[in-house]
C-alpha cells in the first residue's frame, strides 16, 4: 500500500502544488480569521487605511497604463484613462 501511494505522490511537484493550488486557499482563510471586536476598536484605522488604497490603487494603475502605452507609440492621455 505504502509503494502504491508513493507512485502517485512522486511525480507531484510540490512546490507548484501549494503556490498555485493551496496559496489562494490559505490566504482566503487567513483572511476570514478576523477578530470582529478587535477591528472594532481599530474602526478608524480600517475605514482611513480602506479608503486610501481604494484610492491609490487605481491612481498607480492608470498611471502605469498611461506610461506603458507611451512606451507603445499609442499614447492615451490621463483624462482619458481616469474618465474626466
Amino acid at each position: 500500500m505504502t509503494i502504491a501511494a508513493a507512485r502517485k505522490i512522486e511525480p507531484l511537484d510540490f512546490a507548484d502544488t501549494v503556490f498555485h493550488g493551496l496559496a489562494g486557499l490559505l490566504l482566503s482563510v487567513g483572511a476570514l480569521h478576523v477578530v470582529f471586536s478587535e477591528a472594532r476598536t481599530q474602526r478608524r484605522a480600517v475605514l482611513l487605511l480602506a479608503t486610501i488604497g481604494v484610492q491609490i490603487s487605481p491612481a498607480a494603475v492608470g498611471v502605469d497604463f498611461v506610461d506603458v502605452t507611451r512606451s507603445l507609440d499609442n499614447p492615451v492621455s490621463r483624462s482619458a484613462c481616469y474618465g474626466v
